[in-house]
């Protein structure tokens, strides 16, 4: 839970770590969002900056979340920036050479998905391969 703040640890012993204050000296030393990612793939960014700087993040089996729309999976737009996101996040954390099994399995992943018939797959896979066909605003979202 990134947004509670703990005032009284005594209430938490005997259970689990508190959660995080992200306020602070804290928060100072992960940096804000990477904005850059746009839509898909922040919170990981941002969650692995956490823990190289120390943080653990913990499942907490009593949390309800409920998502309501999530439209990555069926609109081709969505897709593709969430694919290219999950490339560009992991070039960027294992470097060109690290990168290229991971992208090449993404890419073999979606080409066959694509042929299939997949319409997000097709969005995915032209994504990749034209970088000048990615989407840079929100409102190319459709």
């Amino acid at each position: 839970m990134l947004s509670s703040r703990t005032t009284s640890p005594a209430r938490w012993l005997g259970q689990r770590a508190p959660p995080s204050s992200w306020t602070g000296p804290s928060r100072d030393r992960v940096g804000p969002w990477d904005e850059s990612f746009l839509l898909y793939s922040e919170e990981t960014e941002f969650m692995l900056r956490a823990a190289d700087h120390g943080w653990a993040t913990w499942y907490e089996p009593a949390a309800v979340v409920e998502h309501k729309g999530g439209e990555s999976g069926v609109r081709p737009s969505p897709a593709a920036l969430l694919t290219v996101n999950r490339v560009v996040l992991f070039k960027r954390r294992h470097g060109s050479v690290g990168s290229v099994a991971y992208t090449s399995g993404v890419l073999l992943g979606t080409l066959l998905r694509s042929a299939a018939g997949r319409r997000t797959a097709r969005a995915s896979l032209v994504a990749l391969l034209f970088p000048s066909r990615r989407i840079a605003s929100l409102a190319e979202l459709r």
